[in-house]
């Protein structure tokens, strides 16, 4: 029997199965998290960190396509209008800063 884990995401509580990712839960539940190095049928391998979330009481940000939630966990991504606006400006520029990487990359 699988183990289910209850947390909130953007202040909804939802369930994950024992070995989802947040970026899977998230998916489940239309809850927005942008990737470029996610597929589905592949190993995570947290290239990119387009599918940084904000964990309450976890410093920095998490990568959501290869960490599973835990117990009582309350994560924000930038995909909800009524949540902490500080955390929604910190995600979008380090989404920002990742994408203007890998473009410079690619062009060079």
């Amino acid at each position: 029997m699988d183990k289910i884990i209850n947390f909130k995401l953007n202040g909804t509580s939802v369930e994950a199965k024992n070995g989802e990712s947040i970026l899977q839960v998230a998916r489940r539940e239309d809850i927005y998290i942008p990737t470029m190095c996610y597929l589905a049928k592949a190993t995570p391998n947290a290239s990119c960190r387009m599918c940084a979330v904000e964990v309450q009481g976890v410093d920095g940000f998490v990568l959501s396509c290869n960490t599973p939630p835990v117990e009582g966990a309350e994560i924000n991504t930038d995909s909800q209008e009524d949540f902490d606006e500080t955390v929604s400006i910190k995600i979008r520029r380090l989404t920002r800063v990742v994408s203007t990487m890998t473009l410079n990359v690619i062009n060079s």
